[in-house]
This record gives C-alpha cells, sequence and structure tokens, in this order.
C-alpha cells in the first residue's frame, strides 16, 4: 500500500502501511444534531421575536449564536477528518490535533490480546471497536473505538499478530534435537570418521 504524506513522517524506514482509518462519521452526529437544534431554535426566535418587538438585536443575537455553532461544528468535523487510526506491520498508531498533533502508538509486539466488539447501532451502521491488551511496562488496555470495517482491521491485527508469533517460534524449532538439518547442494555430508 502507498504511504499517505500526511502519516508517513510517523513511521519508522522499517515500517509497511497496512491500512488507514477515521473514526465513523457517527461521531460527529451528535454534534451535528445540537447544532440544527441551534440554528433552528435561533431562525424561531428570530422570526417570531424580531418581528413582534421590531428590535434588531435580537436577530444579531440569533444569527451570531447561529454563527457560534456553525463554526464549533466545523472545528469537530475538522478535528475528525484530522485523526487517524493507522496500521502497519509494527504498530498502530493513532493520529490526532490540528495544530497540535498527538500520536498514541502501540507496538503489535506487546499486544496479547484482542478483542472485537459491535453494538446493535454499530451492526447497522457498519462500525465496532477493539480493545487491545498490551504487556510489558506499561499494562493496560487500548480501545479503538467507532472504527468503520471494525472487523476486517481485527482480522488483519490478528492476522500480523499470528505472523509474528510464528516468525518468532522459527528459531525454537530450528534448535530442537529432532530437526533433520538442511543441506546445501554443495554439502557432502558428515565428513567419515578416520580409524587410526
Amino acid at each position: 500500500m502507498k504511504k499517505s504524506s500526511s502519516v508517513e513522517r510517523y513511521l519508522t524506514p522499517v515500517e509497511q502501511l497496512v491500512q488507514i482509518n477515521r473514526k465513523h462519521p457517527i461521531v460527529v452526529a451528535g454534534p451535528f444534531f445540537v447544532w440544527g437544534l441551534v440554528v433552528a431554535a435561533a431562525a424561531t426566535a428570530g422570526l417570531m421575536i424580531s418581528p413582534a418587538s421590531g428590535n434588531s438585536v435580537d436577530d444579531l443575537i440569533a444569527g451570531g449564536v447561529s454563527l457560534l455553532f456553525t463554526a464549533y461544528l466545523g472545528l469537530v468535523i475538522w478535528k475528525w477528518r484530522a485523526a487517524k487510526y493507522v496500521l502497519t506491520n509494527q504498530r498502530i498508531l493513532f493520529i490526532e490535533g490540528i495544530l497540535s498533533i498527538k500520536v498514541t502508538a502501540i507496538s503489535l509486539a506487546k499486544v496479547t490480546d484482542t478483542t472485537f466488539s459491535r453494538p446493535l447501532l454499530g451492526r447497522i451502521l457498519g462500525y465496532g471497536s477493539l480493545m487491545l491488551d498490551s504487556s510489558g511496562e506499561n499494562p493496560g488496555r487500548s480501545t479503538l473505538d467507532h472504527l468503520p470495517g471494525a472487523d476486517d482491521l481485527y482480522r488483519r491485527i490478528s492476522s500480523l499478530l499470528v505472523e509474528r508469533t510464528s516468525s518468532l517460534r522459527a528459531p525454537e524449532a530450528s534448535n530442537s534435537p529432532n530437526r533433520v538439518p538442511h543441506r546445501s547442494a554443495d554439502d557432502t555430508g558428515e565428513l567419515p570418521v578416520v580409524k587410526r
């Protein structure tokens, strides 16, 4: 997968980008609903109070409140678009922020368990959450919430974890006493024992 210019600066030279996700649009539904209520209330107040009183200050206040909530909604949407979950072959990163950027990373080597969950609304709208248990110095649980296609991301993370685990066990298998040594075409076998 081609690296995205907005995330490649946070990747190490040996990392391979697997997937980039943004949170599901449901996270901006609440602010959008509040914005709609405020604009409707301001418009109603402007239409009902202003003509009766003839006062343009009421219109100015209603318009100012609508404009303030529109700016707030714009900021929420901008922050939502800027935030990304980035999965590489070695880590999971959460990049967030507009003016100041915060990058949180979880090493896949430290992930011991993954839990996938999808609430009823998530099943209808197509999002879910992943909980990652990690070991090490700061053990704990990290949650990647409101992920569109969370089941696909769960499978990708699980396959990376299985691949990493099997590659770590491969050297152990090579040291096994029952292992048959691999011989190249140039190898003539063991040297014969010379008797004296």
